[in-house]
């Protein structure tokens, strides 16, 4: 058995004397699909910690009913970030019928799976910043169809953790900014429990630093602090072109959290529905104006906090009145979700308040993407070579399928009903591992699925390990998640290799050719559906 942990850096390949091993694939993903849907590459987070794994627990709940847990120190595990092994003498048909639990870099784990769907856990003291590590979690169902042949089991896991991250539109310079991070969760449940995961005790909501009264001693930043991290941002330029900038953000983290008040479910059109104090936000004493017109005022930042925009539909219902939209549509606007990233972009374009009553920014624009990104390290030095196969476009009794569009890179569903099926082998090396990865703001409405057509979520993985002098051949199986959907939606397909503790991304859009490695820029498939 093999634990492989994170996506973050390279990935070595398995030594000969583990091909009969069970290979556990740790992935570290959006995890459960929310209301927003949206991905972007983020490379340079590789020494931030978010990605690194200093202990596992790794529960195993048999078919039986019977468990075994595997407490996993970093002396126990081979390899390094990104990809750890680890051996078990579980047989694979033992494992067929469990459930898989792993829980991460968790200080105060217990020895029973009972136990630990029941902890509490209490960290983020200092939410500024690097951490050492992020408490992770994350299951997976082991079937005989997921188990034999690859003999692959992977493990998606979610940081507990929110990611929040705030730069300025605005010429504002952080030399001249102090905040406070308020009301910020410092605990949560050990593993992801849906609703049960937002804890109500308030004694759980802290503010960083401690609020002390005067401005000049809130947290002053400086532009050598290790909480403010350079990324590249894409906005619009005024011709309404896409470019992409350099800006710096403060990087905060905390647990999950909830605001929402239930009370005011009904009255979305008249207050805002905020648990005043549960409310997650950033306190800014920021400057305004310029030369002898320059004066500090505070901001309220909320982290997540935005007015749905179907705030004033009434909806008819079967008592010819009328109802205020579901709850269930914007509840998420008043919520920090675990493994999500907050990015938040301030425009200071006017005086701001007092502390008791700071003022309200305009402009200010959010992004709220799953924290399910990697840092791909590409080298060509090694071999790779594989060759992609055609897109399967009809069925077997010679029904259309699928259609290729645009010089065959869109994959058009003709059928949402049906399955799109892409086949490709890994010809070199004997062993090596493969991923599949959707990404887009449409993401919730693909999935992929095994050979019998269950459901895999956002990623695929596989080994592709050779039988004497021909490549098995590897399948990648996407479906529609909703058939009947009436208007357009779309992904794209990311596929990369693991081998020799690198990682490189393939690109399958020529179908019938051996590829290797190079560096022109990577082709990928678009996955369409329309009405």
């Amino acid at each position: 058995m093999a634990l492989a942990a994170c996506t973050d850096e390279a990935t070595p390949a398995l030594s000969s004397e583990r091909e009969d091993q069970v290979v556990f694939a740790l992935t570290v993903g959006a995890g459960e699909s929310t209301d927003v849907q949206t991905r972007a590459s983020e490379p340079g987070w590789g020494d931030w910690n978010e990605n690194t794994i200093t202990k596992a627990d790794i529960y195993i709940v048999f078919a039986n009913g019977s468990e075994e847990h595997f407490p996993l120190n970093a002396s126990d595990l081979e390899g390094s970030p990104g990809y750890y092994t680890w051996t078990s003498d579980i047989t694979a048909d033992e494992l067929i019928g469990a459930t898989i639990y792993v829980v991460a870099n968790c200080d105060n784990s217990i020895n029973s799976w009972s136990g630990m769907e029941n902890l509490h856990v209490t960290g983020l003291g200092n939410p500024a910043g690097k951490q050492e590590s992020f408490l992770m979690d994350g299951k997976t169902e082991v079937t005989a169809d997921n188990i034999e042949g690859n003999k692959v089991i992977t493990v998606d896991l979610k940081r507990a953790a929110a990611k929040i991250r705030l730069a300025f539109a605005s010429d504002t310079d952080w030399e001249d900014v102090s905040y406070r991070f308020c009301q910020y969760a410092t605990t949560t449940t050990a593993i992801d429990k849906n609703e049960e995961s937002y804890l109500g005790d308030n004694a759980g909501i802290a503010t960083y630093p401690t609020e002390n009264g005067e401005p000049s001693m809130a947290e002053a930043v400086s532009e050598n602090s290790d909480y403010l991290h350079e990324y590249t941002h894409i906005v619009e330029n005024e011709g309404g072109e896409e470019v992409t900038i350099t800006r710096k953000g403060l990087v905060l983290y905390s647990y999950a959290n909830d605001w929402f008040d239930e009370s005011k479910a009904n009255q979305i059109n008249q207050v805002e529905p905020i648990v005043d104090d549960r409310q997650t936000y950033i306190l800014l004493y920021a400057p305004y104006g310029e030369g002898t017109n320059k004066q500090w005022y505070y901001y309220k930042v909320p982290v997540n906090f935005r007015l749905p925009t179907n705030n004033d539909d009434a909806i008819p219902n079967e008592d010819d009145g009328y109802d205020m939209i579901d709850p269930d549509t914007y509840r998420h606007l008043y919520r920090l979700q675990r493994n999500y990233i907050y990015d938040i972009t301030v425009n200071i374009d006017r005086p701001g308040g007092t502390e008791l009553d700071p003022g309200k920014l305009v402009n200010l624009t959010y992004e709220v993407e799953p924290w399910d990104r990697e840092d791909v390290i590409v080298n060509y030095e090694d071999e790779l070579s594989y060759t992609p196969d055609k897109w399967q476009e009809e069925d077997t009794e010679g029904n259309a399928i699928l259609e290729l569009l645009d010089n065959g890179k869109t994959v058009h569903f003709l059928n949402p009903s049906e399955t799109a099926v892409l086949p490709f082998t890994i010809n070199t090396p004997v062993v090596a591992m493969w991923r599949a990865q959707l990404s887009g703001a449409d993401i919730n409405y693909f999935t992929f699925v095994d050979a019998e057509g269950n459901p895999l979520g956002a990623t695929a993985s596989g080994v592709a390990s050779e039988d004497g002098e021909k490549p098995a051949t590897q399948y990648i199986r996407i479906k529609c998640t909703d058939p009947d959907a009436t208007d357009s939606h779309s992904v794209t397909l990311h596929v990369y290799a693991d081998i020799g503790g690198l990682t490189y991304e393939m690109d399958l859009t020529d179908s019938g050719n051996e590829q290797e490695p190079g560096n022109d820029p990577i082709s990928r498939f678009t996955i369409l559906q329309s009405y």
